[in-house]
């Protein structure tokens, strides 16, 4: 028994030494992510005082898609063992991916939307028996202050449940009983 306990508290000492190294890197790239918010948020004040010619304001434009480019980079970093940082439950995927789409002004592809696609929860180590503490970070928490959303390219708004059942998404099962509507799933 004095064997198993000794195992099972090296296992968690091993756990929270990740965890402090994991947590240091992240820091450092949310350090990164921080910078490169402060730099678009100076050119988006700049651009819209009205002092700088059309040209101006396309370059800037230019630095703001080279700024999300890099914040979608430093959002799908990974830590050393491989696995994203910030994609919360979903370390195997990227967090982050962009939408780019040709802006004829410009003459070339800019970003034209960022989508999260990591997990929502943030994935758990184990510290002690019975204790688990976040040991990643949701993106979408990170750097957007709102939960994930499920957005429908059609109107569901008027849509009812018609009998008790479930669905999935990401793994999470959602139960649904006669009578919900959207707002109540």
């Amino acid at each position: 028994r004095y064997m198993s306990n000794l195992t099972r508290l090296n296992r968690f000492s091993r756990n929270v030494a990740t965890l402090q190294s994991e947590l240091r890197v992240s820091e450092g790239y949310i350090a990164n992510m921080q910078d490169s918010l402060q730099r678009v948020r100076e050119l988006a004040v700049q651009g819209a005082n009205g002092v700088y010619s059309k040209d101006e304001q396309a370059k800037m434009a230019l630095e703001v898609d080279h700024y999300l480019k890099e914040l979608v980079s430093l959002g799908n970093s990974k830590g050393a063992n491989g696995t994203s940082l910030f994609a919360g439950d979903s370390v195997f995927n990227d967090a982050f991916r962009t939408i780019e789409g040709y802006n004829a002004d410009k003459g070339e592809s800019m970003v034209t939307k960022v989508v999260y696609t990591g997990g929502a929860e943030g994935k758990q180590i184990e510290i002690m028996d019975n204790a688990t503490m976040e040991a990643s970070f949701s993106g979408n928490r990170i750097l957007w202050a709102e939960d994930m959303q499920i957005i429908s390219e059609i109107d569901a708004s008027a849509w009812v449940a018609t009998e008790d059942g479930t669905f999935t998404i990401d793994g999470k099962t959602v139960n649904v009983r006669a009578g919900d509507n959207v707002s109540a799933v």
